[in-house]
């Protein structure tokens, strides 16, 4: 089974990279193999496609223009340069779909996000890794999630019915990468070696405990947000990945049981669904397998 499900989410995975491949040319799909050039990716609009934005007669600070050089400097992996010529757009013209996508692409390679890296891993890890460890070992230079929360919150903020496939795909990437920051930034793994600190030196990780040796009360409900919007842009993707998350999400008695998976926002938690947050993060569902069990073992329960 599980070998069928990574033959199928592998199957997916390269017809979606072909259709980007189509759609990019050979040469700017090449750099998003190698150098993970996130908004031509998502956009699919080819160079020549903007070229008329630097033609002589052009006004180079136009919206068009604007966000060719945007593209230029995602293109060289230059995250913050791409950032500050999006700041000039008029404000106007930032409630477009194509803006944010583009903004989200330059905060997310600025967050760390190595998508094709991460999709890699996915597929060949994570039937023996589970989701959690995966996601903090891919993250284990990161010290700071707040780059992975503006894609995030770009991404989201478009409207449904202007969302594609492939968009959905990237905020679900976006989510993970999100998830793998903010357990790497925890007192998840003080060393910084992409896994758990099971002690005794340093201290081992405790996730039901409030404190920034462990993990804050305010990083969990951002975790849980993310990984409600990495689920939920799965399913509305279309497109079979992390079979893991999904069938633990949405079984007869999986996690969607007992969350109320809509909820995409870190204020959406109440005090007992923190608790069982922390808890995720201790068990062997999908979290980092500090305790033994699963959500409903009394031992690996936290406490509200």
């Amino acid at each position: 089974m599980r070998a069928n499900m990574k033959t199928n989410w592998l199957e997916n995975f390269v017809s979606w990279s072909d259709r980007m491949w189509r759609r990019l040319g050979t040469g700017a799909a090449a750099h998003l193999l190698s150098l993970l050039l996130f908004t031509p990716l998502i956009l699919g609009n080819s160079a020549a496609g903007c070229a008329n934005a630097f033609s002589e007669s052009a006004n180079k600070k136009t919206p068009e223009a604007l966000l060719y050089q945007a593209r230029m400097h995602l293109d060289k992996s230059e995250w913050t340069e791409a950032i500050n010529v999006l700041n000039t757009v008029a404000a106007a013209e930032q409630s477009s779909r194509e803006y944010k996508v583009t903004k989200a692409s330059a905060y997310a390679g600025r967050c760390g996000l190595n998508l094709i890296s991460l999709a890699e891993d996915i597929a060949t890890q994570l039937a023996g890794t589970k989701l959690y460890t995966l996601l903090m070992n891919h993250m284990r230079e990161v010290s700071s999630y707040a780059d992975c929360t503006q894609a995030e919150h770009l991404l989201t903020s478009i409207a449904a019915g202007e969302m594609t496939s492939d968009d959905y795909v990237f905020l679900a990437f976006v989510s993970f990468a999100k998830i793998g920051a903010v357990l790497e930034s925890s007192g998840a793994d003080k060393n910084g070696d992409g896994a758990v600190d099971l002690g005794p030196a340093p201290a081992a990780f405790n996730a039901c405990t409030n404190d920034a040796d462990n993990i804050l009360t305010a990083d969990v409900r951002e975790l849980g947000a993310s990984l409600f919007i990495a689920y939920n842009a799965i399913v509305d993707s279309g497109i079979s990945i992390a079979s893991q998350l999904t069938s633990i999400m949405s079984g007869g008695s999986g996690i969607c049981s007992s969350f109320d998976c809509s909820q995409t926002s870190p204020s959406d938690f109440d005090a007992n669904e923190v608790a069982a947050l922390r808890t995720l993060i201790k068990t062997t569902e999908i979290g980092l397998s500090t305790c033994s069990g699963t959500l409903t073992t009394p031992a690996c329960i936290c406490p509200p």
